[in-house]
């Protein structure tokens, strides 16, 4: 689509076929019909013009290639990238293990992740396809190398957008929460872990209120009220036998014991 409204002129041109060279040499052949020109040569110029970008592409993809981090290896078991992640605006993208490499899909669009470095992947470049080729998809942990959400520069004037991991595992189980319920004693600290209503988990620390637990992955859980602080339940088989406090100061543990009197 093409606007001039200080000439009154309105533009569409639409093809079956993307990226095509066909929409920008008719609407710049009929802007110039309009406007009473001599029409250009535009298919030869725009041809030039593709000709002189073809011939320079691998001078860009050398360049691209030399400031890859070569020999690097992600930081995760492949598995540990899989899950879903959403932005409000931008919707759901998921990673996928398939045939024991990484895939993505976002908006009905689907393609292999290639590690490209470090915590960053990339999609492939497939020019018959409509997707964002090159697309660069970069995994971000928290202090405990948690993986928390993923980046993509889907629009490249800002920054890059964040799509927060949705919780998934034995955290988003009602049975695996009421497993948790009970009494947990680090040092001298009592901490009673009971649900509320809603069958969220509620830890009560001595000497201080009551806290909300929000399911993040696995076992684990943000504390809603305090930013950066994660609790994990861990227990082997159905059994839970601790809490472990991952907290900007320090990982901290409180192991179960028996109820307390009223």
């Amino acid at each position: 689509m093409t606007l001039l409204p200080d000439l009154g002129i309105r533009i569409a041109v639409l093809t079956n076929r993307s990226p095509s060279a066909v929409p920008s040499t008719l609407t710049w052949y009929i802007i110039d019909r309009l406007r009473g020109r001599e029409p250009v040569e535009w298919r030869a110029r725009l041809l030039k013009q593709r000709d002189e970008f073809i011939a320079h592409m691998q001078v860009d993809k050398d360049a691209r290639e030399k400031a890859r981090h070569k020999d690097t290896q992600p930081a995760h078991e492949i598995a540990a990238y899989a899950g879903a992640y959403e932005h409000p605006a931008y919707g759901v993208m998921s990673v996928k293990v398939q045939d024991g490499a990484l895939h993505w899909a976002w908006r009905g669009m689907l393609a292999p992740l290639m590690h490209r470095h470090f915590e960053r992947f990339e999609l492939p470049e497939v020019p018959d396809r409509l997707q964002p080729d090159r697309l660069a998809i970069t995994f971000l942990t928290d202090r405990n190398g948690n993986i928390l959400s993923l980046s993509a520069p889907l629009e490249p004037a800002v920054k890059d957008i964040v799509f927060a991991r949705l919780a998934s595992g034995h955290c988003t189980d009602p049975a695996f929460r009421a497993r948790c319920v009970g009494d947990f004693k680090g040092g001298a600290i009592t901490h009673r872990v009971t649900l509320d209503s809603e069958g969220r988990l509620m830890p009560k620390p001595d000497y201080q209120p009551a806290y909300r637990l929000a399911p993040e992955q696995g076992r684990r859980f943000r504390i809603v009220e305090l930013e950066g602080f994660v609790v994990e339940f861990r227990g082997e088989g159905m059994s839970i036998d601790e809490m472990v406090f991952y907290q900007p100061n320090g990982v901290f543990v409180a192991q179960r014991v028996e109820e307390q009197s009223a």
